[in-house]
Formats: C-alpha cells, sequence, structure tokens
C-alpha cells in the first residue's frame, strides 16, 4: 500500500478548491478522500463525497472501516 498522497490526495484537494473550500478543510478533505483510497485495491476511487464527509465527522479519530 501507498502512504497517503499522491493522485488521491491531489484530486480530492482540487475537488474541495473547487466547492470553494477553505484551505484548511480543503487539506482536510483531501486527506480523508487518499485515506479511503488506499482502503480499496487498484487505481479507480470508487468512494463518493458522502463517503469522505463521513470519515472527517470522526475528526480524525476513527479507523477506516469496509
Amino acid at each position: 500500500m501507498d502512504r497517503i498522497g499522491g493522485d488521491s490526495f491531489a484530486a480530492g484537494f482540487i475537488d474541495a478548491l473547487i466547492q470553494r473550500m477553505d484551505c484548511l478543510n480543503a487539506v482536510e478533505f483531501a486527506t480523508a478522500a487518499s485515506r479511503l483510497k488506499h482502503t480499496i485495491d487498484g487505481d479507480y476511487h470508487r468512494t463518493t463525497v458522502a463517503d469522505v464527509q463521513e470519515l472527517l465527522k470522526l475528526g480524525g479519530k476513527g479507523r477506516v472501516q469496509r
């Protein structure tokens, strides 16, 4: 598995900026999106914005459960 970052982080960050999130929230959204991606085998990110927001509600203290 890869560490947090890379394509999934960049895509999450760009999407957050398009949605007009401030920089701190954009980084947190991108990190959560990347964490979720690393629970999925392969290159395709099959989670939704709602999945990322649900992880964010845990405040970074929850485990990603699949």
